[in-house]
């Protein structure tokens, strides 16, 4: 090497060395430097996270048995249901005259009663859910006029449920199909857990000597109660403890094989059957849809339960064995309580543990050696339960929730100092000194740190090294890094936000407790299963067989293929397919003898595809609501309007919801799902501060100062344009549809009230997870659609009963009326001009979009999949016939009368781009709104004239050749009353 080259490479190495040397010292001796720090006692955890843990069950429980409070008396404290002492005027007695009925939600009844023998209890109720929806019935209770502890504040009582065949019938392939549910609605007794069986016992509830109340309230459904007492607690010994594990083995060879999938009973119609697409599963698949395995993602919600039922020879010993796969959840164990006739035999079996296994695993209820723990049973028939539990990490998620809520408010306090709300606002030029206005924050996050690597320790010690927590270690040393420079708050003010996204989404992580089970074993004790469990020539056989599989037609099978039938598709899942084709095939078939063939379509796209193959179905559903314009504009549709019965057909379906759906006079489709915008609010926030709903824009103003000074904030989309506009009267396009309507005074003073809510109002403008802050307070108002409420409902059970929807807010107008015009997302169902069976696929259309088929198909996907699957249809009246509670489905009512979705016009593909951009100049940039606006209506016009040569309505030289009609709608819509006014 020359002497030049040699300079010239000097420098380079010099500064790689310098480089690694600091990323060295900084990734080794720091890092570890901190972490040791942690082990040792100098580092106390902040006060402040056992102060926000007071409230819990957890703390209380430990608070009763540290102060002395032992079990209480062995006999019941028996209340009279009949007899309430006082309640409100919508329960009504029974006419048994020994029960109560609950009717209406927020009803009550309250019962005064007399305890001689303090001590700790467990609430103990009979009842029966009255008919309803198919969700379980909510109610809250009350001791001596207060909430003993939050659990209280939201209660379930089960539904019960079971398949309404078995084995499932089959369609014309040998497919499997799931059966439809069937409620056994019958009287039962249960002891009150809470609502995620966080715990493994039921709550206990301390009662002093002395006088009480006690006072059950609806929160959603209705029920009727039987008898309710405090009844003695439950004391379990362990397996160890009891002469159980002096039995000897069994002289008996026996054993019993049960189908997990054969469930007897089970507590929600989403706990289901699964088809296992290998062979290893028993019966084998065979490249069909075979309903042969239980759970997987379709039951890990705590609380969710199947139960089986079996006979046994006779009095003796058995034990139980189970083939389960728990692959969803990687390095995180799922539990289950086990319990035979109504009780759990030990204390072991409250939460039977299923570790992570990426292949089919046989164990025993037993210890961690695969050791049985035996249970004596008498002769004939048993019910054998398995409940989803989440006991085992149950005061890790509560620390991590108090961490988090403590990051969440000191978050506040320095984003109030400091003025820095969102990276935009960072000046990378200021020093700052955050510790002289808020003092401690090095020893407080260093507290923050110690909590959370105990809380990592723990994880490790439950699961092992792979526990799953990469992402509470990362947090733990952005909290460590924050601990030695509190400066970097202000200058990475999303740092705090992340940290707490990470820790809400790992709690959640582990409330997921999924597992598939395959076949049950009851053997007689000490004898195990006679099962043949597969090898490595199993395994290898069977992924052979299944490569070789997916080059068949039966591997891609996405619906029939009759060429004599009508052909569907359908731009939905697999489950709503099916059912599909089954409603079809036992009521529209029959009814019209119109055959049909209902195909999955696994992305819309496919249609723009089918069009220049000429391979087009006759119908299409499940169609975003651009496509059916642009696939007009190209003259593949059938213009439904000219049908004689259009007009009829239309009625059940708000006329804002077509005009997406029409283009240039035509109409090329009918709306099927309505994805509504509304306004989430925490009922128990706005009451605690003494806030009232916004009823407008103007109201969100003035609301905001009480909502921001404690931290808190109202969220709405960057993107959410339409509403601004439709309220303020300003048309997106001019009515020859040939140029933006946007340059109007209305145009400008909506786009400048959509960007002062950023600008000058300080909405937050970077939310990655609206749920989340929703959850936690942060954000305890917002506009979000309907997906939100689902997600709120099933996943965030503790916030039952305070949280609510209600319509948008809006702008008044002369008359002082509320204009709350919004749109939301759509989907629709087209006929295919190149059908030659346009008359069959309009008949099919009417039937599938009419009052009684949505009703139905709604109420089965629901009663089929649980809430998750609640059908959210476009036909109004089927809507009111759906299981929504009345509080929504009041809100949703209301919010529908000003549904309005934008018109398609020739490359109005650009308005919602342009306005995006102009967005951002206007938001982030600091551009003047006006200036902003009129860039962004140059280019829409540029790319609308340009769409318009293309499709002939303008020439080269931009003369008009010919104009379309740009439906709008000016006053809301009431039903079809109005229509057929």
């Amino acid at each position: 090497m020359n002497k030049r080259v040699r300079n010239m490479l000097l420098p380079i190495v010099l500064l790689f060395a310098t480089v690694f040397g600091i990323l060295t010292f900084y990734s080794g001796s720091s890092s570890s430097f901190s972490i040791a720090e942690l082990e040792g006692n100098a580092v106390s955890t902040p006060a402040a996270i056992g102060e926000r843990m007071k409230g819990s069950y957890t703390t209380l429980l430990q608070q009763w048995n540290d102060a002395g409070y032992e079990k209480g008396s062995n006999k019941p404290v028996q209340l009279t249901v009949s007899e309430p002492s006082s309640s409100s005027e919508i329960t009504q007695p029974a006419e048994d005259g020994k029960s109560i009925q609950l009717l209406k939600q927020q009803s009550w009844v309250e019962y005064a009663f007399q305890v001689t023998d303090s001590g700790q209890y467990e609430l103990e109720m009979e009842y029966m859910p009255l008919e309803d929806t198919f969700a379980p019935v909510q109610i809250a209770v009350e001791l001596d006029g207060k909430f003993l502890y939050k659990e209280a504040e939201y209660l379930m009582l089960d539904r019960v449920f079971h398949d309404a065949i078995y084995p499932p019938a089959t369609n014309e392939r040998g497919d499997q199909q799931r059966p439809l549910q069937v409620e056994d609605r019958a009287w039962r007794t249960v002891r009150l857990h809470d609502v995620k069986m966080a715990h493994s016992e039921p709550l206990r509830w301390l009662l002093t000597e002395g006088k009480h109340s006690l006072r059950i309230r609806l929160i959603q459904e209705r029920v009727a109660l039987k008898s309710i007492s405090f009844a003695p607690v439950q004391a379990l010994s362990s397996y160890d403890a009891s002469k159980a594990a002096k039995r000897g083995t069994s002289n008996v060879s026996w054993q019993r094989t049960i189908e997990a999938e054969e469930m007897a009973a089970k507590s929600d119609p989403s706990v289901q059957s699964q088809p296992s697409n290998d062979d290893l599963a028993f019966p084998p698949s065979k490249g069909r849809v075979i309903l042969n395995t239980l759970g997987g993602e379709r039951w890990y919600r705590g609380g969710q339960w199947a139960e089986w039922t079996f006979d046994v020879p006779e009095d003796g010993w058995y034990d139980i064995y189970l083939k389960y796969l728990q692959d969803l959840n990687r390095d995180v164990t799922s539990y289950r309580s086990v319990s035979i006739d109504g009780k759990v035999p030990y204390k072991e079996w409250q939460q039977v543990a299923f570790p992570y296994t990426s292949d089919w695993t046989i164990r025993a209820i037993g210890d961690k050696g695969g050791n049985a723990y035996s249970v004596h049973l008498s002769k004939g028939s048993h019910t054998l339960r398995m409940t989803v539990q989440t006991a085992e990490t149950t005061v890790i998620r509560e620390r991590l929730l108090a961490l988090q809520a403590e990051l969440q408010q000191i978050n506040h306090q320095i984003m109030m100092v400091s003025g820095v709300h969102d990276s935009q606002m960072i000046d990378n030029n200021r020093d700052w000194d955050i510790t002289k206005y808020v003092p401690g924050l090095e020893v407080t996050f260093t507290g923050y740190a110690k909590l959370l690597y105990e809380q990592i320790a723990e994880l490790q010690q439950l699961f092992g090294n792979n526990d799953g927590s990469t992402s509470l270690r990362s947090a733990l040393y952005d909290l460590l890094d924050i601990a030695k420079d509190p400066n970097l708050i202000p200058r990475k003010p999303q740092m705090l936000g992340t940290i707490q996204e990470t820790l809400a989404t790992y709690v959640d992580t582990l409330t997921y407790q999924p597992v598939s089970l395959d076949q049950i074993y009851i053997s007689a004790a000490g004898m195990k299963p006679e099962v043949q469990m597969s090898d490595w020539n199993d395994k290898l056989a069977n992924d052979v067989s299944s490569f070789f599989r997916s080059f068949s037609s039966n591997y891609m099978y996405n619906g029939r293929s009759d060429k004599k039938s009508l052909t569907v598709w359908v731009n939905r899942g697999r489950d709503y397919v099916s059912q599909l084709q089954q409603l079809v095939d036992e009521t529209f078939t029959p009814a019209t003898g119109i055959s049909v063939n209902i195909n999955l379509m696994p992305n819309e796209q496919l249609l723009i595809l089918s069009s220049s193959s000429d391979k087009q179905p006759d119908v299409a559903l499940g169609i975003s609501q651009n496509m059916p314009a642009d696939l007009a504009m190209r003259n593949a549709l059938v213009d439904v309007s000219q049908f004689p019965d259009y007009k009829q057909v239309a009625s059940s379906f708000h006329p804002g919801s077509l005009i997406p759906l029409q283009y240039n006079g035509g109409v090329y489709g009918l709306p099927e799902t309505i994805m509504f915008q509304m306004m989430f609010y925490r009922k128990d926030i706005f009451e605690s501060l003494g806030l009232a709903l916004p009823d407008t824009w103007e109201d969100v103003v003035k609301l905001l100062p009480s909502l921001q000074q404690r931290g808190m904030n109202f969220f709405y989309s960057p993107l959410g344009f339409l509403p601004f506009f439709l309220q303020n009267d300003a048309n997106v396009y001019k009515p020859n549809g040939l140029s933006s309507g946007l340059d109007s005074r209305n145009g400008f003073k909506a786009f400048k009230q959509w960007t002062d809510l950023f600008n000058v109002y300080g909405f937050p403008k970077e939310v990655p997870n609206f749920y989340m802050h929703f959850r936690n307070g942060s954000l305890p108002i917002g506009i979000a659609d309907i997906n939100t409420y689902l997600q709120l409902s099933v996943a965030a059970p503790e916030l039952t009963g305070s949280w609510g929807i209600a319509p948008l807010p809006g702008i008044k107008d002369e008359n002082g009326d509320t204009r709350r015009w919004a749109g939301g997302s759509l989907q629709s169902g087209v006929i295919f001009k190149s059908s030659d069976r346009q008359e069959d696929a309009w008949t099919f259309l009417k039937w599938w979009l009419s009052d009684e088929t949505q009703t139905r198909y709604g109420n089965d996907m629901e009663l089929i999949n649980g809430i998750e699957f609640r059908w959210n249809t476009a036909n109004y009246n089927a809507f009111q016939k759906l299981p929504w509670p009345d509080e929504e489905k009041k809100a949703i009512s209301k919010q529908w009368q000003w549904f309005q979705e934008m018109p398609n016009v020739p490359g109005g593909y650009f308005t919602q781009r342009e306005l995006t951009f102009a967005w951002n100049r206007t938001v982030l940039n600091g551009e003047n709104p006006h200036e902003s606006l009129e860039k962004a209506i140059f280019e829409i016009n540029r790319e609308l004239e340009r769409k318009q040569r293309e499709f002939n309505f303008v020439d080269k030289n931009g003369h008009v050749l010919k104009t379309f009609r740009v439906p709008t709608l000016n006053k809301a819509w009431r039903g079809r009353e109005e229509d057929d006014g």
